[in-house]
């Protein structure tokens, strides 16, 4: 029997392969999904970072920066900004900030913290 025969034989597999492959194409579609929700987060949290340290450094002001980070960052639905501190002393100006991003397909979230810092203009 030639291998073309034998193929045609086996009938039902093709249904057997996609029934196996679309769940894995949907698990893979929904981590790479995760994978842009993450680093979407991680751009915001760092573009919201450097506005607040920019603000903080020209004009002292904790309150400034603070709203000009949220300002920033905006008010995404798939992750939060949920902690941020300013410190500005002497010649520096320190923001910290961390963002909680939630996991699509499960109840946890994983969290990003980024630091930055800068010298005070005067």
């Amino acid at each position: 029997m030639s291998w073309f025969t034998q193929l045609k034989n086996k009938k039902g597999s093709v249904t057997i392969e996609f029934m196996f492959l679309i769940p894995l194409f949907m698990f893979m579609a929904l981590f790479i999904w995760q994978v842009v929700i993450a680093g979407l987060a991680v751009m915001n949290t760092q573009t919201a970072l450097q506005d607040a340290v920019r603000v903080a450094s020209i004009t002292e002001d904790e309150d400034a920066a603070r709203e000009q980070a949220y300002k920033t960052f905006g008010n995404p639905s798939s992750y939060k900004l949920s902690n941020l501190s300013i410190d500005v002393q002497n010649d520096r100006a320190v923001v910290t900030a961390k963002t909680d991003i939630d996991v699509l397909f499960m109840s946890s979230t994983i969290s990003y913290t980024k630091t930055a810092q800068a010298p005070v203009l005067k």
